[in-house]
């Protein structure tokens, strides 16, 4: 293979050099690790190398019989023309350029070719080009790559909602994202070269440049802080900026900053703050009108029950003696009227306990047989009255004992039993209990029918609101304060029950009270003990100290005492009560809890602090009948608990219980 000079002819005396400059060359050509080619003056392949043969995919034979523009890219051609022109001219010796070849199997290749014509005379069909051709794709693929990568970020720090900032070691702004004009109002040329601090106000620049200092200092990776920073209009904006330092390899010092604009966040937080401020205010308030409705009502229930006490009391005297018969109605129905007032008196107290949340349910073993049979001692007289028959059954799969509050499980049996008893003129009122049969934890489902004037289904929806009942008429004609119900639903949803209607007009109603208790089979003598007995109490005397302040509550309770044969003196305040203690000996000790000078809680106290108060029996006497009285006075030092008006059997029953076990209070 004969190859040519490069750009000019061989000097005639060098005619013995040349044969081993040739071999040079052709040895070059052959093993060179680059593409080489040469063409003719149209483009004709002359001569390729054996790496330009690997590089295209064609032998050097395929070659012979194609040109350059066959290898050619079809978008890459028109460009190789202008560069041959200027070659053959003479306006150029040689040319560098980047183009792509079409490789064998279709396949492009990226190359960048150093072409340089070889003149073997002056003839241009004598004219040859020499090509240099370098595989450049894995450098075009990788800068293709940062290229798009470079678009993407562009595109990306273009279109981010948050501001993106460069800021050097000294605070001064290198770049800012477009995004500051809609944030902030500046353009990104407006704020560039400009420190960061002079759009803060002096309070927060501080926390800016600690900020700073962190992240250059390497103490910490990144660093964040919510700043204030000024608006193009004066306002300020509350930005959020997360900051982290830029890499040493860029060659660039500083910190990039991320900033969020988090104002109405932040003022949105602040809403909410002064929301719950107001909604701690109203909470505060209303628990505070909460606690000064119990105590009204409290102040109510002793400034009522005490009178009450007296007027009971005091009828059930007057029926003990000789009285004719006028008189004797008279008395009766003093009687009647005062418990019926006692009674809307109790459904307030309880309907207002309900509403606070302070009514609860007590557990402990009961017979379910003892609460039906006093509802029946009280309500089967009243029916008899009527000419209603009042029947009571209890399935044989009821437990003898259970675990709940018989008191409140009495209350809604009676409730029920006695309206029923109260809107039936003839027939009959029954009450039936059963139960879910074995189960530890018994469902327990009352049935209460009667054949009275029922109730319109419209009527139904509203029969278990407060102070609501069937109609006015029904008002006027039955009275009552339109709480048992709502009351009774309340007890029966706190044990774990409900209670529901079906009635039509005419046709009688029956209301189902379900209650859930656990079956016990523990203190018998208890469930026994919640029952008093019916005969007579009052089998030993005593000596007992009664502190009341009010004159006929001292009069009637020492006339009950004396009668069952106690020895009685009276105190008049908890002072007195105290000294009194000390200059006698005492068996009982009967304390009113509202009291001049020092109320019976204190007295108490002082009580058992002296010789011989660690064991005496001191019961409570008061008018108080809220949520928490009983634990309270029990918790002062009170041995037992008789809320007023009292019972006259059941506190002589109680001083009973105390002379004959000698009560002593735990240490």
């Amino acid at each position: 293979m004969r190859l040519l000079s490069v750009n000019s002819e061989v000097p005639a005396d060098s005619a013995l050099a040349e044969p081993l400059v040739e071999d040079l060359v052709a040895f070059v050509f052959r093993d060179a690790s680059i593409g080489m080619a040469v063409t003719n003056n149209v483009g004709r392949f002359v001569v390729a190398n054996e790496a330009f043969c690997k590089m295209t995919g064609y032998s050097a034979q395929e070659l012979l019989s194609m040109d350059f523009a066959t290898i050619t890219y079809s978008e890459d051609r028109r460009p190789n023309v202008q560069l041959k022109s200027d070659l053959v001219s003479g306006r150029a010796r040689t040319a560098v350029f980047e183009k792509r070849y079409v490789r064998k199997d279709g396949t492009l290749l990226w190359v960048r070719i150093n072409l340089t014509v070889l003149k073997t005379s002056g003839r241009p069909d004598q004219v040859r080009f020499l090509s240099l051709s370098e595989d450049i794709t894995l450098n075009k693929s990788a800068e293709q790559a940062l290229k798009h990568s470079e678009l993407r970020f562009r595109s990306m720090i273009e279109n981010a909602l948050d501001i993106i900032t460069i800021i050097s070691p000294d605070g001064i702004i290198l770049y800012g994202s477009p995004s500051v004009s809609k944030i902030l109002g500046y353009t990104p040329e407006e704020m560039v070269g400009v420190n960061i601090l002079e759009y803060m106000p002096v309070g927060d620049r501080t926390t800016t440049l600690l900020a700073l200092a962190r992240v250059l200092s390497g103490i910490r990776r990144e660093s964040s802080a919510a700043v204030r920073f000024r608006h193009k209009d004066g306002s300020y904006r509350i930005l959020e900026a997360v900051g982290q330092a830029t890499d040493p390899a860029t060659g660039l010092n500083g910190v990039v900053v991320n900033a969020r604009d988090v104002t109405e966040h932040y003022a949105a937080q602040e809403r909410i703050s002064e929301a719950n401020r107001q909604l701690e205010l109203t909470l505060a308030m209303a628990r505070e009108a909460t606690q000064l409705k119990s105590r009204f009502l409290a102040n109510m229930s002793h400034e009522i029950r005490t009178p009450m006490n007296g007027i009971i009391g005091m009828a059930h005297l007057l029926l003990a003696t000789s009285l004719d018969s006028e008189q004797l109605e008279s008395a009766t129905d003093i009687v009647s009227s005062a418990k019926s007032l006692l009674t809307i008196i109790n459904d307030i107290l309880d309907i207002s306990k309900i509403e606070a949340g302070k009514l609860t349910i007590e557990c402990f073993p009961f017979r379910i047989s003892d609460a039906i049979r006093d509802v029946a001692c009280l309500i089967a007289p009243v029916a008899a009255e009527k000419g209603l028959l009042f029947e009571t059954e209890i399935d044989d799969e009821v437990p003898e004992l259970v675990s709940g509050d018989p008191v409140r499980f009495r209350q809604v049996i009676l409730n029920l039993a006695g309206n029923a008893v109260k809107f039936t003129a003839q027939g009959k009122v029954r009450v039936r209990v059963c139960c879910d049969p074995d189960q530890s934890s018994r469902k327990v489902t009352c049935t209460i029918t009667d054949t009275g004037i029922g109730i319109r289904t419209e009527q139904l929806v509203y029969l278990f609101e407060s102070f609501r009942q069937g109609d006015d008429s029904t008002t006027r004609r039955f009275g009552g304060s339109g709480l048992g119900l709502c009351i009774s639903r309340e007890l029966a949803r706190m044990m774990r029950g409900d209670i529901t209607c079906e009635s039509a007009l005419g046709e009688g109603a029956t209301f189902t009270f379900t209650a859930q208790f656990e079956e016990s089979h523990g203190d018998q003598h208890r469930a026994t003990e919640t029952v008093l007995p019916r005969g007579e109490v009052h089998t030993a005397h005593g000596r007992i100290l009664l502190a009341e302040d009010n004159e006929i509550n001292a009069r009637l309770a020492v006339r009950i005492l004396e009668n069952a044969g106690h020895s009685v003196r009276v105190a008049r305040d908890g002072e007195q009560a105290v000294k009194a203690f000390a200059e006698g000996e005492w068996d009982v000790v009967l304390m009113d809890v509202q009291m001049p000078v020092l109320d019976g809680v204190a007295a108490a106290g002082k009580i058992r602090l002296m010789p011989g108060g660690d064991s005496i029996a001191v019961i409570a006497l008061t008018a108080n009948a809220m949520a928490g009285d009983k634990e309270r006075y029990l918790s002062a030092g009170m041995n037992d608990y008789l809320s007023k008006p009292i019972d006259a059997r059941e506190m002589l029953y109680k001083i009973q219980q105390a002379l004959a076990s000698r009560v002593s209070l735990p240490v």
